[in-house]
């Protein structure tokens, strides 16, 4: 069985890749010329340049030669057809990057058919081989073929890696400043209570909770003067008393203040007497518990907390 092969430079492949690397770049193919050109069974094909040109068989072989325009088909052509008599091909594809050249007498010179074209761009012709031909022989291979260790990753992520670092930096910057205009803020704000609460009370000395201090001393001040207010004892049994007294058949059993809370148990024949009160504390933020049997009587308990 005959294989095929290509050879290569090793030394000057290195270099290329190098460079090809130290750009960011990572090649994925490194083909022969030849394997840009067609391949179909029974055709041969040949590339011209200005002076040189090389043939490939539908086989995959491939000849290099030297051409001198208008001297009709190269002598390596006529060679090698002469070779594989008498299993010639039915047709030699030409491509030149010569649109003008005359091939006319090249069939009956050749003794097969003979096609004329000008050569696509190089482009054109890779995206030929990878749309309708396998790959067949590739120079990335051994030594130089593709490593998918952690520094080849590394370079292909090294774009997502450096956008995702920046995104990060962005983040720590916009957080700090963030951070520090709230911070700012509430400097400035305890600043102002304390700065409220010193005119208020020029003889404090140690101040610690400005908005502690103030409400506790508004309400020593209130006591001292016997006003009443929202938190005291009297305060919040006068709450519960305009809460339970309007609705018949409810009734206070026992009310206990701790820690400026009042907590009252509500007495009721039966559970669909609370129903009224249950309405009225609806959004009001005041709670009632539960009803539980007590003798014939059923006790709720009501929870009303001390005002802020």
């Amino acid at each position: 069985r005959e294989s095929v092969v290509a050879v290569i430079d090793k030394a000057w492949l290195k270099r290329v890749l190098d460079i090809f690397a130290a750009n960011g770049l990572v090649a994925e193919l490194a083909l022969p010329e030849s394997e840009l050109s067609r391949r179909d069974d029974g055709e041969w094909n040949v590339s011209l340049r200005d002076r040189e040109g090389f043939l490939v068989r539908d086989d995959g072989f491939a000849v290099a030669f030297d051409f001198a325009p208008g001297s009709g088909p190269p002598l390596a052509l006529q060679l090698a057809l002469k070779e594989s008599a008498p299993r010639l091909p039915r047709l030699v594809r030409v491509e030149s990057s010569d649109s003008q050249m005359d091939t006319s007498s090249w069939p009956a010179t050749l003794g097969v058919a003979v096609e004329f074209a000008t050569a696509p761009p190089e482009h054109k012709r890779l995206n030929r081989l990878l749309d309708k031909h396998a790959q067949r022989i590739d120079f990335l291979s051994g030594a130089f073929a593709k490593k998918s260790g952690w520094k080849d990753r590394f370079t292909l992520l090294r774009p997502a890696i450096a956008i995702a670092v920046a995104m990060l930096a962005l983040h720590f910057v916009f957080s700090a400043y963030d951070w520090w205009r709230l911070d700012r803020e509430r400097r400035s704000l305890q600043e102002q209570m304390t700065a409220t609460f010193k005119a208020a009370f020029p003889d404090a000395r140690a101040i610690v909770d400005p908005v502690l201090q103030m409400r506790r001393n508004l309400d020593t001040m209130r006591r001292e003067r016997g006003i009443t207010g929202a938190g005291d004892f009297q305060g919040q049994l006068a709450r519960a008393a305009v809460l339970v007294e309007p609705i018949r058949g409810l009734s206070v059993r026992r009310a206990q203040w701790s820690d400026g809370g009042l907590t009252v148990d509500i007495e009721a024949p039966t559970t669909d007497a609370f129903a009224p009160l249950k309405s009225r504390l609806a959004g009001s933020g005041e709670q009632l518990g539960p009803a539980e049997k007590r003798g014939d009587k059923l006790v709720a308990r009501l929870q009303l907390e001390a005002a802020k």
